[in-house]
């Protein structure tokens, strides 16, 4: 594993895998409850945090909501150059997509497998 610090002083990992079939492996760097007080059914969603060895963090949230045309389950995931920066894009982006002058319930809504969340 190398270490890398940015301009600013911040740290960042790479790791050179030498085999062919992998492309990337990402680190989970944080994982944050996230207290919400308007529209939804629930008081609460989880935001997953990654560092991706190549480079940069994603937010992923642990709840989608479901599309008013298809019922797909519209899954947001977060981007930034921190994972602080990231963080925010998921909260954001998730809220967002949901409708804030409908009436909620959580039928509209899909939970990712809580085993992704262990």
């Amino acid at each position: 594993m190398l270490i890398i610090a940015d301009d600013l002083g911040h740290y960042t990992w790479q790791i050179s895998v030498s085999d062919s079939r992998l492309t990337q492996i990402n680190k989970v760097v944080g994982e944050y409850d996230v207290w919400v007080h308007v529209f939804l059914p629930f008081p609460k969603l989880k935001v997953k945090i990654k560092e991706s060895s190549k480079g940069g963090f994603t937010g992923q949230v642990d709840v989608a909501f479901k599309s008013r045309t298809d019922g797909s389950s519209d899954w947001i995931v977060g981007f930034g150059n921190t994972a602080d920066e990231a963080l925010e894009d998921a909260i954001k982006s998730f809220l967002n997509s949901v409708p804030e002058n409908e009436s909620l319930t959580e039928d509209d809504f899909e939970w990712s497998e809580s085993s992704n969340w262990n």
